[in-house]
């Protein structure tokens, strides 16, 4: 009498986790089974030796999960094993920009930002109209005297999460400069209109309701009178 044993085979699997960045996405583990190449059956569970789901359990929201998995087949020995779900917290990117103050009629004025992060840098004006500003590069065009609240947004990424700054612009009135002309006339004659300029811009005092004001007349005598 002879006995002939039959050992089961060995299987030939190998399994893959996740370590990546929280993106909304539900992530598992993978069981790659490539003997036998078919007639297999994969169950998996969130406790070692219970083996209750036919799909891995996931994880989205940031944290850590082991899956635990069991491969069985007929004439097959039965394998276990596990692999490890890690989904991190975004990274926090932090913008760096200063408060812009300006003058009414300046040019060249921008709002300078960073990010110590990788997000693309955009800017917006969220409140007040004393400025409007270019939406990729910071540049502002002066529309007024005023203030105005420009927001400086760093897109999410792969591994930064979206943030924001607000900052300040200032635009101050300009300075007027105003550039009066001497006047001269002799004894007897009407006293000259006033003329000025207004900050290189040339006014007579007709135009811009201003009027002579001095003591001196047509009568008067020869000498300087102040306007």
């Amino acid at each position: 009498e002879v006995t002939v044993t039959i050992n089961p085979k060995a299987m030939t699997v190998s399994s893959s986790g996740y370590t990546g960045y929280y993106d909304a996405a539900a992530h598992g583990i993978t069981v790659t089974v490539t003997e036998p190449t078919s007639g297999y059956t994969v169950k998996y569970g969130t406790v070692e030796g219970t083996y209750d789901q036919t799909t891995s359990p996931t994880q989205t929201e940031a944290g850590t999960l082991t899956v635990y998995y069991q491969v069985t087949a007929d004439n097959y020995t039965t394998e276990t094993g596990s692999a490890t779900v890690t989904v991190n917290a975004k990274q926090t990117q932090t913008i760096t920009a200063e408060n812009v103050t300006a003058a009414y009629g300046d040019t060249g004025k921008s709002v300078s930002a960073i990010t110590d992060g990788d997000g693309t840098l955009s800017y917006a004006v969220t409140s007040g109209d004393a400025v409007t500003v270019d939406a990729s590069s910071g540049a502002l065009t002066i529309a007024k005297a005023g203030t105005a609240t420009v927001t400086v947004t760093a897109s999410e990424t792969a591994t930064y999460a979206e943030a924001t700054k607000d900052v300040t612009v200032t635009i101050d009135k300009a300075e007027i400069t105003i550039t009066a002309d001497d006047k001269s006339g002799k004894y007897g004659e009407d006293i000259a209109e006033l003329t000025y300029q207004v900050g290189g811009d040339y006014k007579t005092g007709d135009e811009l309701g201003v009027t002579l004001n001095t003591t001196a007349t047509k009568t008067s005598d020869v000498g300087e009178y102040p306007i």
